[in-house]
């Protein structure tokens, strides 16, 4: 039988081209984040996000969710969730828990499989609600940066074990209160374009590709420093003659958009 609803119970579900662990990375989806069943295949649930992407997970990656009500974030590249001395989950960032009370800098919560367990509180951050404003938003992406840096690229990966250019953007704009498509040829269209690098404010997306196709998008901070997943979570400029520069996506440059404004 499948439910109306379904929550990821381990630190990240990988979603698949074909019910078969081999088979192409779709994207992710972290540890409380929300999944639609749409058919059941042996040991295999074919699952839609969110945000409309569709594939296969393990069925023992998810759990019925219709009970499940997260409040808080894991903010942290990675949080240590306890059960026990030695139950011990590391979550990666952009997992989700309901936090029930708070002592001594640890948080009492109960998981998406309905367990409860401890997460530091210094770890966790409200579910974003109100868009902040221009200087809020700049200060929550300044204390994101450090916690996923030097992350390793992953093709369809969204999470602090690994990110591709699209998944960065999306799980750090979710910190933000934006809702941004899962594909940089999808976010390519959202927000209002920006044509020209010199008219870059922080935090447009910056989108690269040739002939019209958009295969890479970054996240510009100011003075045309970008924050990207390009072999890593790294720092680079497009602009001429400074340490880091990307001549590369500087000529292939396509456009920009503002999704904050």
């Amino acid at each position: 039988m499948l439910h109306a609803t379904a929550v990821v119970v381990r630190p990240v579900a990988g979603l698949r081209s074909r019910p078969r662990t081999a088979a192409e990375l779709v994207t992710q989806e972290v540890w409380g984040r929300r999944l639609t069943p749409i058919e059941a295949k042996a040991d295999w649930l074919l699952c839609e996000t969110v945000d409309g992407m569709r594939g296969w997970v393990p069925a023992s990656s998810v759990a019925p969710g219709a009970g499940f009500a997260p409040t808080h974030v894991v903010g942290r590249r990675f949080a240590a969730f306890r059960r026990g001395r030695r139950d011990v989950v590391m979550l990666p960032m952009g997992s989700t828990a309901a936090v029930e009370s708070v002592h001594r800098g640890a948080a009492r919560v109960r998981g998406p499989d309905g367990r409860m367990g401890r997460l530091p509180a210094g770890a966790l951050v409200p579910v974003a609600g109100a868009r902040p404003g221009p200087a809020e938003a700049r200060a929550v992406m300044e204390r994101l940066i450090p916690e996923v840096i030097g992350a390793p690229y992953l093709w369809g990966g969204k999470s602090t074990f690994g990110f591709d250019c699209s998944g960065l953007v999306q799980v750090t704009y979710g910190f933000l209160g934006v809702t941004l498509p899962r594909d940089s040829s999808e976010q390519a269209a959202t927000g209002r374009r920006v044509e020209s690098l010199e008219r870059l404010r922080p935090l447009d997306l910056v989108f690269f590709g040739a002939g019209g196709r958009i295969d890479h998008v970054a996240i510009h901070l100011g003075g045309l420093v970008i924050l990207h997943s390009s072999g890593y979570v790294r720092l680079e400029t497009l602009k001429a003659g400074r340490p880091g520069f990307r001549e590369d996506l500087r000529r292939r440059f396509a456009w920009a958009t503002r999704p904050m404004a």
